[in-house]
Formats: structure tokens, sequence, C-alpha cells
């Protein structure tokens, strides 16, 4: 059997290899700085450069570049303004705006301080109602019945089953990380949460 640096090697051989044959595959996220000297250490691991390892490892120790460089839901948003808005720049900031609103609205819907799975689920949702709604312009521009047109609702379907599978998620880890004095209970015909019973 390998030992963890055996394995750590064959992979380092491997990525030289594919920059000495310029085969090394873009990451989704491009990192860029300000500071020349960091920027030339971005450049090298972005090309795969195995020795520059070592630098990376120091860069990293700020906490501020593992959530900028490791935070790839932030990729992954960024991508689906970018299909929305292309380079119109009110466009992608009425998005980003509205992405906004709604993370509010999701996240404090219930009025209680979203918990971690709250957050990771609201983020979910939010890139599947870009998803949808990404798809549902770009339907409109292909001639209804021909081969994008149809390719494109097939996406939109699975687009849409994402979607209603993530707000379910989300009402259902609510309704688990509810806490006991939030529980319904009913009085008559009201419906009302034992916090409020009592406030009221």
């Amino acid at each position: 059997m390998m030992t963890p640096e055996q394995i750590d090697e064959i992979l380092n051989n491997e990525r030289r290899r594919k920059v000495r044959d310029g085969e090394v595959r873009p990451a989704l996220i491009t990192p860029v700085t300000a500071n020349p000297k960091d920027q030339k250490i971005l450049d090298r691991a972005a090309s795969g450069d195995t020795s520059v390892l070592p630098e990376v490892k120091e860069l990293l120790k700020d906490p501020n570049w593992v959530r900028q460089m490791g935070s790839l839901e932030i990729a992954a948003r960024a991508m689906l303004i970018g299909e929305a808005a292309g380079d119109n720049l009110m466009v992608a900031e009425a998005v980003r705006m509205r992405v906004k609103e709604l993370r509010t609205e999701l996240q404090t819907e219930d009025g209680l301080e979203p918990c971690y799975l709250v957050r990771l689920t609201v983020t979910r949702v939010i890139h599947c109602w870009l998803g949808v709604h990404i798809l549902e312009a770009m339907a409109t521009k292909k001639q209804a019945g021909s081969s994008a047109a149809l390719a494109i609702e097939r996406q939109l379907a699975s687009a849409e089953r994402r979607l209603h599978s993530a707000t379910r998620a989300l009402a259902t880890i609510r309704r688990l990380a509810r806490p006991p004095n939030a529980r319904l209970t009913v009085t008559g015909s009201a419906a009302l949460t034992v916090r409020d019973a009592v406030s009221g």
C-alpha cells in the first residue's frame, strides 16, 4: 500500500506533466488581488505549478483567502448572475440586490435566528430560483417546437424539480430546527405558537 507521501508525489508528477503539455484545467474561481507579489503566487498556482504550494499554504493562513477561494457557492451564484446579466452592469447589480432581498426574506421568515443548515438550504433555494428564471427567459428566445426550445424545456423541467426539492428541504429543516417553545398549539379555531400565546 502506498503512503500518503507517495500518492502526493504521483499527483504532483501528473500536475507537472499537465503544465508541461499545456493541459491545465482552469478553476471555476479566478483569484485576483491588488498585491503584485500575491498575484504572482496566484498565477503560478492557477498554472498548476506545484512548487508554489508552500506559498499558497502561507496565503491560506489568512481566513479571508479561505472564504474567498473556498466558497464555491459564491462562484456558482456569480456565474448564474453572469448568465442572466451578460455584460450589463445594471442588470447584474439589480439581480444581486434581489438575491440579497430574497435571502433575507427566506432566512428570517419564521422570526428565528437561522441555523447553518437553514442558511445552507436558503442558498440552494436561491440558486435553483435563479436557474429556473434564467431558463424561462432563455426559452422565450427560441422558436417554439425547435430542438433548442425542447432542450431548454427539458432543462427547465429539471430545474423546477430541483427548486421544489430545495424548498421542501428548507421547510423541513426549519420545522425541525424550531425550538420547543415555538410549537403550535390550538385554542379554539386559532393556531398560535406557545410564545405568541404567552406574549398575547
